[in-house]
């Protein structure tokens, strides 16, 4: 008796035609995670695979978008991961929400948004640290950049925030903190997280102490420029004789 081939996924449209042109398509099972701008509209879709594959809906915006994990209002500091499964790992073991950023690419504009919206939070981005790439040789012969490293530390130093990457022996194949979860267990994990997250605190309280010091220092070498420009005027209409 002949069996019949396996049946591929159905596939599900959730956009329409784009002039002419078929629109993404999701397969049933597909995990959806929403792309969220800061005003709370969804943008776009991701779409992740049973066996790992992402994609994003057709004609989505993605730059500066995020999908969030926990209590925005929630005191402490706001991290920002790159992917999904990062991320619910991170909330998980700090109790911290968690802003998506879904790519390292994304990074910047994602902690970019947030310090707009909260301009005295600390900002952990808690990227990934691909750091088996500088031990191969990229299409020119040149070591391949750890572009996780590099984007999480240039989103960082762009927002006054604090970069925290997972520390890997070199022989390991892991990239973010699931992995090192996965391979140095939850709680030696957790550790990490709380000790790297009390020293960004720490560090953003004494970055605004510094502020708020020069701050109040420019506002006190004003008020003594206006006291002087006072003595100045009323010396020059004594001289003049008008103040008699």
């Amino acid at each position: 008796m002949s069996r019949r081939p396996a049946r591929s996924p159905r596939r599900i449209r959730l956009y329409p035609l784009e002039e002419g042109r078929p629109g993404h398509a999701y397969s049933v099972g597909d995990l959806l995670v929403p792309v969220h701008g800061q005003d709370g509209a969804l943008w776009t879709l991701q779409s992740i695979r049973e066996d790992g594959r992402k994609g994003f809906g057709k004609g989505g915006r993605l730059a500066g978008g995020s999908f969030t994990i926990g209590d925005l209002d929630q005191a402490g500091p706001l991290v920002i991961a790159e992917g999904f499964a990062t991320g619910a790992t991170l909330h998980e073991l700090t109790g911290q929400p968690v802003a998506v950023a879904f790519n390292a690419g994304n990074l910047g504009k994602v902690a970019e948004a947030y310090r707009a919206r909260f301009p005295d939070r600390p900002l952990v981005i808690a990227g990934d640290n691909d750091h088996q790439a500088p031990r191969q040789l990229g299409p020119d012969g040149q070591p391949r950049k750890n572009v996780g490293a590099e984007k999480a530390r240039e989103a960082a130093a762009a927002v006054q925030g604090f970069a925290l990457l997972p520390a890997f022996d070199e022989t390991s194949r892991g990239t973010d903190w699931n992995d090192l979860a996965h391979e140095q267990g939850v709680e030696t994990t957790s550790a990490l997280l709380a000790e790297g997250l009390g020293r960004a605190t720490l560090q953003h309280g004494g970055l605004t102490a510094e502020h708020e010091e020069i701050a109040q220092q420019m506002a006190n070498n004003q008020q003594m420029e206006k006291n002087r420009e006072r003595e100045l005027a009323q010396e020059q209409i004594q001289d003049l004789g008008l103040g008699r």
